[in-house]
């Protein structure tokens, strides 16, 4: 995980995997991204594998943004993402085509 701030945007660049083994750290990688007032770009191309608890995170940032009046995305979002996101029911919380 990769995290990056250019001109009040954040981008956040997800690892191949993506599981409850990781959400702590990947919680503590956000922490200082959500401080800013820019849009949150979540770069997810290369996730090989996600989780429950990996979406979910995904979606509390989501929310987050969307708190703070801030644009939240996701940025190329990997096959093996979107497609657990509509077999665990998030894709349209994540702003992904539900089919």
């Amino acid at each position: 995980m990769t995290t990056e701030t250019c001109a009040g945007a954040a981008l956040l660049t997800l690892p191949s995997s993506l599981r409850i083994a990781d959400v702590s750290e990947f919680r503590a990688l956000c922490e200082p991204l959500l401080a800013g007032d820019g849009p949150l770009t979540v770069e997810a191309g290369e996730v090989e594998y996600i989780d429950a608890a990996g979406l979910q995170l995904l979606v509390a940032l989501s929310r987050v943004c969307a708190a703070q009046g801030r644009a939240f995305a996701l940025g190329a979002p990997s096959a093996a993402l979107g497609s657990a996101a509509r077999i665990a029911g998030f894709a349209p919380l994540l702003g992904l085509a539900a089919s």
